[in-house]
């Protein structure tokens, strides 16, 4: 953040992207920096080594100061904020970076959980106490949810929310910095009619020599996050690719504005907070592609997804998920969800790029393709007896043997039947939705679960997908596929003619194959002359 803030400040030459850019950095880095502070203060309060270091506080003032910083973020999502702190009648001592940390978490909360009305802030004195409450007229909380509101990590489950950020222990934080003053905190709430939390807090004596107390940069920075939140930047004015639309989805208003910037120079660019926001979008206008984060409030991503899914008009429209969730547990689960494609934050903007630019392809791909039109592949010719000659497309080393004679009489009975098909697709992402219509038909007629045939069709065209983009500068521009639908099992193969080239750990999470393993065994043979990849599944049932 010391470099950043350097040429934020110095660099008179920065052009208004990469300042734009920049400050982005720093906003995020402020809100990392926030989070593992607070993680350390809970850290360091439980192992008890935390103490309040209390010195003379106006503490209405300071108070009055620390909720004007996000006076401008209230007042932008529409809130009216009340700020009532007359003096009190004792002097009063608290820790000036614990009771920042103690109003703004309480204002923070009730800024994201309020939607309409305001926000009351107002600070009294008694006789031995302060007494801070914090009023909004927001969601509320459920009666049952009240005692677990200052748990750590405690979220209430399905809460309408501007945002799904956070890591559940603001309030903790709350009830542990004020316990350290030798306070108390309690909330009273009713669904639908707002919560108020109230802070009481002895006046204190000094235990240490103190300047005035003013809200820090962190303060700053919180505000600065939340007016983001509040007032997102405007959508570009025009669209470089007005015929392809993106339609973004996530709840984090600078991921919003990042992946805008980022895209709408390519493509025609619509941002919504949530997924219900969405929906209602692609009723207006059908996007080519979805890109929705996973943890959203009101409609959450796999619900949007479900959604989009169970509707015959929306049902082809690609879904790429963006998610903090990385691992291979949570990538099986997005594809069993039938989501298109899943990628893990922190991602790069050429890989999000090329990734969207595939999935724009294949969908404008699927609609112009005539309805029950023959698959974009060179077909094999017909042999005699009417079975398709494949041997011109499998090598010899894959072509079957050739069945014994039968022995004499009495007869075996006869084998059950074999659905066995080759094609030859051009090494293009046009021919992924060739491949799933030919193969979709293929395994509907040797009556394969209808189950087993979609994980099998996800498996294959993915390996095709694989061998069109990363086969590098193949000696034969085409991929092959073999398939093999027996009474016991199915055999695929996907055979490139490239190259594939070497990929970091940083580059390659593993997805593909992750993919394809959840649905059947897999083994990858490469050779100079390219890469065969064999899918194999028990038959199901």
């Amino acid at each position: 953040m010391g470099p950043i803030d350097d040429v934020l400040t110095s660099a008179d030459d920065l052009s208004p992207a990469a300042r734009d850019q920049l400050t982005l950095a720093m906003r995020n880095g402020q809100r990392l920096q926030r989070l593992v502070n607070d993680l350390m203060d809970v850290a360091s309060i439980e192992a008890g080594r935390a103490s309040a270091v209390r010195v003379a506080t106006d503490l209405p003032a300071f108070t009055a100061e620390l909720a004007g910083v996000l006076r401008a973020a209230a007042e932008r999502a529409g809130l009216h904020l009340t700020v009532d702190c007359p003096p009190l009648p004792h002097p009063a001592a608290v820790d000036p970076r614990m009771w920042e940390k103690v109003v703004l978490n309480l204002l923070s909360n009730a800024v994201k959980y309020t939607f309409v009305g305001g926000i009351e802030v107002r600070l009294r004195g008694t006789d031995d106490a302060a007494v801070l409450t914090v009023a909004d007229t927001g969601i509320g909380i459920p009666a049952a949810e009240l005692p677990l509101v200052f748990d750590r990590f405690h979220r209430v489950p399905g809460s309408l929310a501007r945002n799904r950020e956070g890591t559940g222990i603001g309030l903790a934080l709350v009830r542990e910095l004020v316990a350290l003053h030798g306070g108390t905190v309690h909330v009273d709430s009713e669904p639908g009619r707002g919560s108020t939390f109230t802070v009481t807090l002895p006046y204190g004596t000094p235990d240490a020599e103190g300047d005035a107390a003013h809200p820090s940069d962190a303060a700053r920075g919180t505000a600065d996050a939340w007016e983001t939140e509040a007032a997102p930047h405007e959508q570009p004015a025009a669209p470089a690719d007005p015929s392809a639309t993106v339609l973004v989805v996530d709840d984090n208003a600078d991921m919003r504005t990042y992946l805008t910037r980022l895209l709408a120079p390519i493509w025609r660019v619509v941002t919504c907070a949530d997924g219900e926001e969405a929906l209602a979008a692609v009723a207006e206008h059908r996007p080519d592609v979805v890109v929705t984060d996973v943890m959203m409030p009101r409609v959450d991503g796999f619900e949007l997804l479900q959604r989009l899914r169970a509707d015959p008009a929306t049902r082809a429209v690609p879904v790429l998920m963006l998610t903090a969730r990385a691992g291979q547990e949570a990538a099986v689960e997005g594809f069993a969800a039938g989501v298109d494609d899943y990628l893990a934050k922190p991602f790069q903007a050429a890989e999000l790029v090329a990734r969207l630019r595939v999935a724009i392809d294949r969908s404008a791909g699927a609609r112009t393709a005539a309805p029950g039109a023959a698959p974009e592949a060179t077909r094999p010719t017909a042999a005699p007896g009417g079975r398709a000659d494949v041997r011109a497309l499998v090598p010899a080393s894959r072509q079957p043997a050739t069945p014994a004679a039968p022995p004499p009489p009495p007869p075996a009975p006869p084998a059950p039947p074999v659905h066995f098909d080759a094609w030859r697709f051009p090494a293009s992402p046009r021919a992924v939705p060739a491949l799933r219509r030919a193969l979709r038909r293929l395994l509907e007629s040797a009556g394969l679960d209808e189950d087993q045939g979609y994980d099998l069709l996800l498996a294959a065209c993915e390996a095709a997908t694989n061998a069109v983009e990363h086969a590098q500068d193949p000696i034969e521009p085409f991929i092959d596929v073999t398939v093999e639908a027996s009474a016991t099992g199915v055999v695929i193969t996907v055979r490139d003619y490239g190259q594939w080239r070497e990929r970091g750990a940083s580059m390659d999470r593993g997805r593909g194959s992750t993919l394809m393993s959840a649905f059947a065994d897999i083994s990858a043979v490469p050779s100079p002359e390219g890469t065969t990849v064999t899918i194999r599944a028990q038959r199901a049932g």
